[in-house]
């Protein structure tokens, strides 16, 4: 279910993104080119590329209050943008609302089943451990017989690096 909520975040996000370009376009050719308009600058007080990279989340918080003001502006293709915007917002709030519940159930599932089951099988291991170790002193066998049964490490050892003669490799 994360993977699921991540994807329609990413999908929500990606939609809201090109929603965002096109309100840049639309509102350049409304104030005529002009991005120190005020008009321009009340929505994109930094570009719409920086607004784009953002995730889902900050980017919902930074346009949430543009959907009244695009509503009251006085081009209807803007007013249009508005309602769209509303949409938008509305479906990046459910996808993260989504995304939170998920991330929540799979915490609960671990703390509830996961971390108990691996408690249970640490506590069979070491009282497995204590049983070959007291068959080992019963018959007298090597201190690290038990150890044997029992996995290390399953990762080699990292090399050192070896070093470099200080006349370079030719000089040895």
């Amino acid at each position: 279910e994360e993977v699921s909520a991540q994807a329609a975040v990413s999908a929500a996000d990606d939609h809201l993104d090109d929603f965002i370009r096109a309100l840049a376009r639309t509102l350049l050719r409304v104030v005529n080119d002009e991005i120190k308009s005020p008009r321009y600058l009340r929505y994109f007080t930094v570009t719409p590329s920086s607004l784009v990279r953002l995730g889902l989340e900050s980017e919902v918080a930074r346009v949430r209050g543009w959907v009244d003001s695009l509503g009251s502006e006085p081009e209807k293709e803007l007013q249009d943008l508005g309602a769209r915007l509303r949409v938008l917002v509305e479906q990046g709030d459910q996808v993260l609302e989504r995304r939170r519940k998920a991330a929540a159930a799979r915490s609960d599932h671990r703390v509830r089943a996961i971390a108990p089951f691996i408690d249970e099988i640490n506590r069979a291991r070491l009282a497995l451990y204590g049983s070959l170790t007291q068959k080992a002193a019963e018959n007298h066998l090597a201190r690290d017989w038990a150890d044997r049964f029992f996995r290390h490490n399953t990762r080699p050892p990292k090399e050192e690096p070896q070093p470099v003669p200080p006349n370079g490799p030719s000089a040895a």
